[in-house]
């Protein structure tokens, strides 16, 4: 096991997690956690929790190849002839399904009789399953930058993962700015779900059980985007545990064109909607406690900078009384968490702004606080590619939004609970 690297121990608590919490240890329970850390250690309920709270990430070896081939199923859906072929070990049966195209893709393992999209795509490769894992690789990824993928893949499976996807990095031949790309979740491995600090994994390479996926009903059809997002959340909402491996690394091929690029953006906002209305209360661009808002808004209100800094450092105060009081950290401690929940929370809302709420600080550029908000945003986008794609997203965001009558997709929400709040108390045995 590896400590997760903003996990730490202070005193008898252990903080850290995903979404972060605090965890009350024995001594017996820190010894264990210890044990885990530093070698092989026999499971226990507390390692599993903490495992499977984002404390603790398993540390994995790749699977032998000799005993992947009788195990797994890989699936490309395609829309023309793919792009590339996955590398998998010898036995490995690879199922490529074209999605009607015309003209037909030559070899193909089955062709649809007519078009239905990526997941209608997988649905049919499934019928033909006869394994009790499968991956979906779709036919535009370059697996070659981590050869043996799927073995370590399946390594995860084994150690207790009903789902595994790896880090879909952009086209390694692009510019560095260029390399992290829509699908890319980023360098943290961690458990995946709603209001954690990955929320979905995209099904551009997944690796998963198959009973994880029939218990659920599989991918929904009727998704033409947002259909991993679903399926992932669907798999969770049922028990089942879905992991992010960026340590195994693929490659997605760079579209050329700007246009296609924002094209791309905007068919994956219009998958708000038809989220939204299947998971309530789940698609909100900002997601914040109340005294972290609060400490935003005041910075950005038309106040001096003496009055302004007064109230922050009040709100600062109550809300590290407030959680050191809750939690048994110590005053410094909990400052620190404050800190850092504050931080994350404007780093939530400058993409907000640059996705969706931009029109309004537009029509209040002639104060201050818009004005301020909207630069911030624009500073911190790392680039202008990254603010049109944010701005095209967004386009498709409102579309969806609209026509599906739902609001979710664009308005914050403040978290009220105690379980929902930057860290909640867990008792921790041995």
């Amino acid at each position: 096991m590896a400590l997760d690297t903003d996990a730490q121990f202070i005193g008898g608590r252990l903080v850290g997690g995903s979404p972060p919490s605090v965890f009350r240890l024995s001594p017996a329970g820190r010894r264990r956690v210890d044990a885990a850390i530093s070698g092989p250690t026999p499971a226990s309920p507390l390692i599993d929790r903490l495992t499977a709270a984002g404390v603790l990430h398993p540390v994995v070896h790749a699977v032998a190849a000799a005993k992947v081939g009788s195990r797994v199923t890989v699936v490309v859906p395609t829309l023309g002839a793919p792009r590339h072929v996955p590398v998998v070990p010898e036995g490995v049966r690879v199922v490529i399904v074209d999605d009607y195209s015309d003209p037909p893709v030559p070899n193909a393992t089955l062709r649809r009789t007519s078009r239905g999209g990526p997941a209608a795509a997988r649905t049919s490769g499934m019928a033909m399953l006869d394994t009790e894992l499968v991956a979906f690789v779709d036919a535009d990824v370059d697996t070659t930058m981590t050869s043996d993928w799927l073995q370590r893949c399946v390594a995860h499976i084994d150690a207790g993962a009903d789902i595994v996807a790896p880090r879909v990095r952009e086209d390694p031949a692009a510019p560095l700015r260029h390399r992290s790309g829509p699908l890319d979740m980023g360098h943290r491995p961690g458990p995946v779900g709603h209001g954690r600090q990955v929320s979905y994994v995209p099904s551009a390479v997944m690796v998963c059980r198959v009973a994880a996926l029939t218990d659920v009903g599989g991918f929904d059809e009727r998704m033409l985007t947002g259909e991993d997002v679903d399926l992932v959340w669907r798999v969770v909402d049922a028990g089942r545990r879905v992991r992010y491996a960026p340590e195994i690394v693929v490659a997605h091929e760079r579209r050329l064109h700007l246009v296609d690029r924002l094209r791309r953006e905007y068919d994956y906002g219009l998958s708000a909607g038809p989220l939204a209305a299947r998971h309530p209360r789940r698609l909100h661009p900002l997601v914040a406690s109340p005294w972290a808002a609060a400490i935003i808004v005041v910075a950005a209100l038309p106040l001096t900078r003496p009055v302004r800094g007064a109230i922050m450092a009040l709100v600062c105060a109550a809300a590290t009384r407030r959680l050191a009081a809750g939690t048994g950290l110590g005053r410094a401690d909990a400052a620190a968490v404050v800190a850092r929940s504050v931080a994350t929370t404007a780093v939530a809302l400058a993409r907000a702004v640059r996705m969706l709420w931009w029109p309004a600080c537009l029509v209040g550029m002639c104060r201050r606080g818009p004005r301020r908000l909207l630069l911030a945003a624009l500073l911190t986008a790392g680039g202008g590619e990254r603010v049109v794609r944010d701005v095209a997203h967004g386009a498709g965001v409102w579309r969806s939004v609209i026509a599906s009558r739902s609001a979710d997709p664009v308005t914050p929400r403040l978290r009220w609970r105690h379980r929902d709040t930057a860290t909640a108390a867990y008792a921790a045995g041995s």
